[in-house]
């Protein structure tokens, strides 16, 4: 994982706000098929943007904004995964 630091950095943000009673409710309605720690998808942009800002990311450089959105996705939890959405995107 060539983006170590700041995945664990994202995930650590995403774990701040993550309520228990929103991870059990979306992984019973998704049928436990995939992880979820409890955060609401405005949550995780918010996350994502106050990220970029910590980070000083006004432009992205394309093959970094890959990489990371790759190894984001490739990442257990939902919110990684739309986390790696949002770097594409963004």
């Amino acid at each position: 994982m060539a983006r170590r630091k700041e995945i664990r950095a994202i995930q650590l943000m995403l774990t701040r706000r993550a309520d228990p009673a929103t991870k059990e409710w979306f992984e019973n309605y998704l049928k436990h098929a995939i992880k979820y720690r409890g955060v609401k998808t405005p949550a995780i942009a918010e996350i994502f943007k106050e990220w970029r800002i910590k980070q000083g990311i006004a432009d992205w450089d394309t093959p970094d904004q890959l990489e990371l959105a790759a190894d984001l996705i490739r990442q257990e939890h939902a919110e990684d995964k739309f986390a790696g959405i949002l770097c594409l995107v963004s």
